[in-house]
């Protein structure tokens, strides 16, 4: 019996417990009383176990503790027996050694083997006399079921495939596993009346809903950890995903406390009329925020399975955790409408500043903080903590050549950023994706799907984006107005900053990318792609808004090479894989298919191709 008062076990006392809740009993003795009716158990063999309830205890000692009661009507020593060897489900011929005074037994077996402390569940008498008697009134052979399979806490359903006689049952379960030997208690009938299972708890108004917020006991003990429920197993048990990311099966709903208010929607308000095919919106994974999608199927536990506007899918909805856009209202608060300017989302597409250099680039909120500063997943594959939002900029809903009149036609001669690169590349829209993405054939023959229209500027003076109108808000950056007075313009004479160092160096600017960087072409015949404005100062008789210390144009700067030009096979450099912050050594494996970029083979392996010269430094 349970026992949470001062009557319970003694610290030291002999005892058995069921380690970890299983159904069989491990010797050893009490280290601790938590006082809260767990307690400490240090076993024979070695384990330990924290917070062991009481209800899980029995004592070894005549007269300490509260254990459970044994009856004296037990088997008597060198009784004829047959025992379940390991708790199996085959009996096998022996005699009792001695009678452990707690419901176990010690059994020699005929064929030489010796097991202590066998449940009295587990024997059968061949004597004729005692024995644990069986009940008439078990389950029937065909008897609709669900058992505990192997004995873990929850339910599978199946059939009784036969009567053992003894107390046991072999079952078939509906997912194709078969067992034998399975204990009644483990048993509950699912025809309504008959078996000796227990009443079924599972499925009432007043449980957990999936979704739902909760504090619950990790294995059984004292302390409650905050997670969500996962699933509802339907027999008053609980899937559980903590917080600091354990998932548990099988938690009893006692062990479970709700952190949520409770409201009439969450349980047994009125029911919402969900069907397939309806336009909604949904808590993806739980999560707080909806997003549309539509019901794809209806499932018979009251679930949905349903397709987000996204792409993504998910099954096993709870209707709790929907709301229909079909005209009605929902079971939650209204959908946020997309903010304006100044406010920022989690999932909103965003620009951000990496690092908090000069350039922006797309990704995705993640996270918001709440304290002014966001988390971030780049398009690249990038992730940033903590970026302030002065650093951010919103891309929804403001222009782009998204699936408005404002974007590309196909087939229209366009440059684009392959893969999110720094540098553009000629090609033509092979298709309008009207989604804000196009599928772009490059002049080189390569191909690309899903092109963000904020990667592609058009060639022809009338369709796509206005190349001096920017389609995204800039942000207001000395000298960054293109095309205006003050400005940098293609063929103009520069002095720049090669490679981002000290010194100034002549030429012209031989492309504006648009970004707020540009190509260049320098004097000596060197080439510079992607170089940032405020390493840039005009000759041609323009002013910048930026000050900067004009260059000593009497000395023509020297090569980076004895033979001027760029890199040579087999030089010994290092580069920016992939375009990352960090630099990698390796040699220069050849020309690359654009002008100005190289093949790069690296020392542990990686080869790349076409890389940009402004990411590659001599060693």
């Amino acid at each position: 019996s349970s026992r949470s008062n001062s009557s319970g076990f003694r610290e030291g006392e002999k005892v058995e417990a069921r380690y970890r809740g299983k159904a069989r009993y491990y010797a050893g003795r009490i280290r601790s009383d938590n006082r809260d009716g767990t307690y400490d158990v240090d076993y024979d063999d070695g384990e330990k176990e924290r917070g062991v309830q009481a209800e899980l205890i029995k004592s070894l000692e005549s007269g300490g503790g509260g254990g459970v009661a044994v009856s004296s009507s037990g088997f008597r020593e060198g009784e004829k027996v047959e025992a379940r060897y390991r708790g199996k489900a085959r009996y096998y011929p022996g005699r009792i050694r001695s009678d452990n005074r707690d419901g176990t037994y010690d059994v020699d077996y005929d064929d030489g083997e010796k097991e202590r402390g066998v449940q009295a569940e587990l024997i059968k008498s061949l004597d004729g006399g005692g024995g644990v008697a069986v009940s008439s009134s078990g389950f029937r052979e065909g008897e609709k079921v669900e058992a505990r399979y192997r004995g873990k806490a929850r339910y599978y359903p199946g059939r009784i495939r036969s009567d053992n006689r003894d107390g046991t049952y072999d079952v078939d379960y509906d997912d194709g596993e078969k067992e034998r030997g399975v204990q009644a208690e483990l048993i509950k009938s699912l025809d309504g009346g008959g078996g000796g299972g227990a009443a079924r708890g599972g499925g009432s108004s007043s449980g957990f809903r999936e979704g739902e917020k909760v504090e619950a006991r990790y294995r059984g003990k004292a302390r409650f950890y905050p997670g969500r429920i996962r699933s509802d197993n339907r027999d008053g048990t609980y899937d559980v995903d903590y917080d600091d990311g354990e998932k548990e099966r099988g938690v009893q709903a006692e062990l479970i406390k709700s952190l949520e208010a409770p409201t009439e929607s969450a349980r047994g308000g009125v029911s919402l009329r969900l069907d397939e095919g309806m336009k909604v919106e949904a808590r993806y994974r739980g999560k707080a925020r909806y997003y549309p999608g539509k019901i794809r199927r209806m499932n018979r536990d009251g679930t949905y399975d349903i397709d987000y506007d996204d792409g993504e899918k998910e099954m096993g909805v709870a209707e709790e955790l929907i709301k229909p856009l079909d005209g009605g209202g929902g079971g939650g608060a209204s959908s946020p409408t997309r903010s304006s300017s100044g406010r920022l989302e989690e999932g909103m597409k965003v620009e951000a500043r990496y690092r908090g250099k000069a350039r922006y680039y797309p990704g995705r909120i993640r996270r918001d903080n709440r304290d002014g500063t966001y988390d971030i997943d780049y398009d690249d594959g990038e992730k940033e903590a903590r970026v302030d939002k002065a650093f951010i900029k919103v891309e929804d809903g403001g222009g782009g050549g998204g699936g408005g009149g404002s974007g590309f036609r196909e087939g229209e001669k366009v440059e684009a950023r392959y893969r999110g690169k720094a540098r553009y590349y000629p090609g033509r829209i092979r298709s309008d994706n009207r989604d804000g993405t196009y599928d772009v054939d490059y002049d080189d023959g390569e191909k690309e799907r899903g092109v963000q229209a904020e990667l592609i500027k058009s060639l022809e003076g009338g369709g796509g984006l206005d190349p001096v109108t920017p389609s995204r808000p800039t942000s207001a950056r000395p000298g960054s107005g293109r095309g205006t007075s003050g400005g940098l313009k293609e063929g103009m004479r520069v002095n720049a900053r090669y490679r981002g160092k000290e010194r100034f160096y002549p030429g012209k600017i031989a492309r504006d990318n648009y970004d707020g960087t540009y190509d260049i072409d320098y004097d000596d015949g060197e080439k510079e792609a992607g170089v940032r404005e405020v390493l840039i100062q005009p000759l041609d008789g323009f002013s910048v808004t930026s000050p900067r210390v004009s260059s000593p144009r009497a000395s023509p700067r020297a090569s980076p090479r004895a033979g001027g030009g760029g890199f040579q096979r087999g030089d010994k450099i290092e580069a920016r894989y992939r375009g990352k912050a960090r630099y990698y050594p390796g040699r220069i494996a050849g020309p690359g298919r654009q002008s100005g970029t190289y093949d790069i083979d690296y020392d542990d392996g990686e080869k790349e191709m076409s890389i940009a010269a402004e990411y590659i430094r001599l060693l």
